[in-house]
């Protein structure tokens, strides 16, 4: 009975046989000839001719593999070339998504190693001719070996946020601000140390610095990221760290300068050493 059910959160626990975490994003639509784009790992990304605004930068040594991406549409009669891409340039991870075919196309074979500050993302190129190819899903997955599970969220084409403003955003999935942080906080389910807190930004006309926390039970956390004002790019808190127990509720909060315009916040993410190194959280956040 009723009429509208509005999921915000979900998440799953999952159990590897090593390290291994699986990333991906909301799918993308393609519709422009001998065009190459670009797309996050990871979160609610859509295609952007800007490859920094999709990069992520990694915080752990691992290894890319698993390159994936399911087309649920296909009106193009051409191929399109789905890449891994390291440092602005191509990986070895590479798939191709054959004209007008649909279903999971996935890199079984090639793998990449990426080290600690290597920006990282995906770049979908198009042939020829016309006709859209929809996906619902492309992504990654990074074994890392070492008990340390990276967490990212991305907002679709940049999250605004003006002056003088406190705005949450989730610990994974969608960078979407909101307002209340009942909203998007979520139980973490795993022991954990947080670490290398970080956050992109590619617009930047407040005058006064901004600032970025990990929030732990609605509460301020040991990390805090300085946004300088004016300035764009990568902010990182380099040395402070959170100890977090399962029951935990995680998630980040933005406290915006009191001068100038606003941001724009395209990616926001933190290093997780987990105590059980079989278990990782894996979090989404629906619309």
């Amino acid at each position: 009975g009723g009429t509208t059910f509005n999921p915000i959160l979900v998440g799953v626990l999952f159990r590897g046989t090593n390290t291994f975490t699986i990333y991906g994003n909301n799918g993308t639509f393609l519709d422009t000839a001998s065009t190459t784009t670009y797309i996050a790992i990871g979160g609610a990304s859509s295609v952007g001719s800007v490859e920094a605004n999709k990069q992520f930068k990694v915080k752990t040594a691992g290894t890319a593999n698993f390159l994936k991406n399911y087309v649920t549409s296909n009106a193009r009669t051409t191929n399109s070339t789905v890449r891994f891409r390291i440092n602005g340039a191509n990986g070895s991870g590479v798939l191709t998504i054959t004209g007008s075919a649909t279903g999971y196309f996935e890199d079984t074979s090639n793998t990449d190693s990426v080290a600690v500050d290597d920006l990282i993302n995906i770049s979908v190129t198009t042939g020829t001719g016309t006709g859209e190819t929809d996906s619902t899903l492309s992504g990654v997955s990074i074994d890392t070996t070492n008990n340390n599970e990276q967490l990212l969220n991305f907002s679709i084409g940049g999250t605004t946020v003006t002056t003088g403003l406190t705005r949450y955003f989730s610990i994974a999935g969608r960078a979407d601000a909101t307002t209340t942080e009942t909203d998007i906080t979520a139980d973490f389910n795993l022991g954990a140390t947080f670490s290398k807190l970080e956050i992109y930004v590619s617009s930047n006309t407040i005058t006064a610095n901004s600032t970025l926390r990990l929030r732990k039970n609605q509460a301020n956390g040991n990390q805090v990221v300085t946004i300088t004002a004016s300035t764009t790019g990568w902010f990182e808190d380099a040395s402070n760290t959170d100890s977090i127990i399962k029951t935990d509720e995680m998630n980040y909060s933005i406290v915006t300068g009191a001068t100038g315009t606003s941001i724009i916040v395209e990616s926001i993410g933190a290093l997780a050493q987990i105590a059980n190194d079989q278990f990782f959280q894996l979090l989404g956040l629906g619309t």
